[in-house]
């Protein structure tokens, strides 16, 4: 059976993030964790059916069916397994949509994307068997799939410690590659429970944190 792609939240970072809250959710620290535990317990369904939402916007589904986690579950582990690149991928599916079903030549931009293109021939007679069951036309389709999978990303990074500007090196326009991590093998979209909220070391004593070195990075998306 194929391993399914990790899509739940990082609650370790959620968890850690709240407890940087604490001091100013309550002064009474006790009740501040248990304030932030609730909010963080309510976080997992949530992200886990906006990331399934997300998921069906990329590839043009705007009805809800059943077995629409399993068909971009199985998309993103053919990436995968033959790395093909993610941003690309996604854009090439808008040129396939809007030659409408059956259509190979529109295929033929992401099919080229995979090591093994009958990886992706098997699950794009899915996707459009699933595409004929929307009302949209292929065209209005492809307008809208174009408004979440942009072109390129463009990175800009840089840290808030450094007063230099940030080098060429690190400024990259770029593609990103498919590598989720693989762990469920049941679910992908039922997130797991989420980490608790601990009495942080540096709230319990004089209510100050070290000041953590912030890394800002400006993600420009084009359409075109």
């Amino acid at each position: 059976m194929a391993t399914a792609i990790n899509l739940t939240p990082p609650f370790g970072i959620s968890a850690r993030f709240a407890e940087t809250l604490l001091p100013i959710i309550d002064s009474n620290t006790d009740r501040a964790v248990e304030l932030a535990s609730e909010v963080l317990a309510t976080f997992s369904a949530r992200f886990s059916e906006l990331s399934l939402a997300g998921m069906r916007r990329k590839l043009g589904l705007s009805l809800r069916e059943d077995g629409d986690p399993a068909l971009a579950e199985d998309l993103l582990e053919a990436m995968h397994r033959n790395q093909a690149d993610f941003t690309l991928t996604f854009r090439g599916l808008c040129d396939a949509a809007e030659r409408g079903e059956g259509a190979r030549a529109g295929d033929a931009r992401p099919r080229s994307l995979f090591a093994n293109p009958q990886d992706y021939d098997e699950w794009a007679v899915r996707w459009r068997a699933r595409l004929a069951r929307e009302l949209l036309q292929p065209r209005a389709r492809a307008e809208a799939m174009r408004q979440v999978n942009p072109a390129f990303i463009r990175a800009i990074i840089g840290s808030s410690k450094s007063s230099k500007r940030p080098s060429r090196a690190r400024i990259s326009a770029h593609s990103t590659r498919c590598r989720p991590r693989c762990r469920s093998r049941t679910n992908p979209w039922r997130a797991s429970s989420p980490m608790p909220v601990r009495r942080s070391p540096a709230s319990a004593s004089c209510g100050r944190f070290a000041e953590p070195e912030l890394y800002i990075a400006v993600v420009i998306y084009s359409r075109t």
